[in-house]
């Protein structure tokens, strides 16, 4: 008895507590961080939650990842972290005893309403189910029956992000096939009608797409999906890395005419990617959401040619995230305040990147400067706004977060 009361007692403090609501400066562009699950559990992600993320500073929050399962339903990567781990207001939903990452969105979703928390699918570890469930009208309906009725039980998350890496591309452990150009548009197109049909007309569908042309041309379909899709996250980095044996900048904003590497090297960069969508597959602009990395890409065994770009290379630099150089901002700032390192900025790419020839280590990577060029060029061809990935790899002042916001803000 004494259990049902108390259970009473929280929902009519649900009811009848007043939300405080946060007001955020109106802004015309997206600023869309993607936030990791698995942040909580290390040091190296500063050991991030929900409750971390600027919520006053951001338009869209992924919170990545989910998967499809073997039988096509959407499913969560860390189904403790997400729903179980206690977290600071994991009491505060004593009725529905919602916990973990989903039980903070719901709390903070009630201080900032406008913030929109999308569900992404996939990303580069869990895109192996895409291919199957999508090849027929009966898998792609069990995984979209699935996320309707994920959306119907957490009425406070707002639309789904497909992370699909890539359509019409095998890799190790990843099929794909000629037959996922045309069944990635029948998803979207079928997530829409799905929507509608169960009046959820303004739930947001997302996809993110990669910048090389060679993951695009004659496997998507962009100038037929695009009108099912709110907006796009482009993936603009990781355009080079340690997997090539020359430096090269990964997240360039525009072409150097010294880069070496051949013509298809010099198209990737924002600025050709932006063009090559837009202008072959007529895009509209305004849906277009250029991506920022908040980590470094680097190579070892750099050859002393000079400032290091474009020098030979072999193996990935040491970092903290991965192999291949990976370090978050943070990070990169400590580096930066290193005697051991000399900062350069590429005056045609407007990027910056770090070199340490006694150990023959390159880093590429984002800082405020280049950021804020990134952000200039959103505003200047009329761009959706800007997508971090991810929001963990900021410095603990939130210096990137805040130079997007500020710009934006003061357009």
């Amino acid at each position: 008895m004494e259990q049902i009361i108390s259970y009473v007692m929280a929902l009519i403090l649900l009811v009848i507590s007043p939300v405080a609501t946060v007001a955020q400066r109106d802004i015309d562009k997206h600023i869309v961080a993607y936030f990791p699950n698995w942040a909580t559990y290390s040091s190296q992600y500063k050991n991030f939650s929900v409750g971390d993320i600027p919520w006053d500073k951001v338009t869209v929050i992924n919170h990545a990842f989910f998967k499809i399962s073997n039988d096509f339903q959407l499913e969560s990567t860390d189904k403790f972290v997400d729903f179980k781990k206690e977290f600071e207001h994991s009491d505060f939903w004593r009725f529905d005893r919602l916990k973990g990452h989903f039980g903070e969105y719901k709390y903070y979703k009630r201080l900032y309403p406008d913030v929109k928390v999308l569900i992404s699918v996939g990303g580069w570890s869990e895109s192996d189910k895409f291919h199957q469930m999508a090849l027929t009208a009966e898998n792609r309906k069990k995984f979209i029956d699935s996320c309707i009725e994920f959306l119907k039980k957490y009425p406070f998350i707002d639309g789904l992000d497909l992370d699909w890496e890539y359509p019409g591309v095998s890799r190790e452990g990843v099929a794909g096939g000629p037959e996922d150009k045309k069944n990635f548009t029948k998803l979207l197109k079928e997530i829409r009608v799905a929507y509608d049909s169960n009046r959820m007309g303004d739930k947001l569908l997302t996809i993110a797409i990669p910048a090389g042309e060679d993951k695009i041309v004659g496997r998507q379909e962009p100038d037929r999906y695009h009108q099912y899709l709110d907006f796009i996250n482009l993936m603009s980095y990781d355009m080079h890395g340690a997997w090539e044996n020359r430096t090269n900048h990964h997240s360039p904003i525009y072409s150097n005419p010294y880069d070496q590497a051949g013509s298809y090297s010099r198209r990737m960069n924002l600025h050709a990617v932006v063009n090559f969508y837009t202008r072959r597959y007529g895009i509209p602009a305004e849906k277009i959401i250029v991506g920022t990395p908040f980590y470094s890409r680097g190579w070892r065994n750099v050859e002393d040619t000079g400032d290091g770009l474009y020098a030979r290379a072999s193996g990935g630099a040491p970092s903290i995230l991965g192999n291949g150089g990976e370090n978050p901002y943070w990070k990169m700032k400590e580096l930066e305040d290193s005697r051991d390192y000399i900062k350069y900025r590429d005056k045609y790419s407007r990027v910056p990147y770090l070199y340490n020839k006694e150990l023959g280590y390159f880093y590429s990577y984002e800082d405020k400067v280049s950021l804020s060029e990134r952000v200039d060029y959103v505003n200047k061809y009329n761009l959706g706004g800007i997508v971090i990935w991810e929001i963990t790899g900021d410095d603990f002042e939130g210096t990137m977060i805040n130079t997007i916001y500020e710009k934006f803000s003061n357009e």
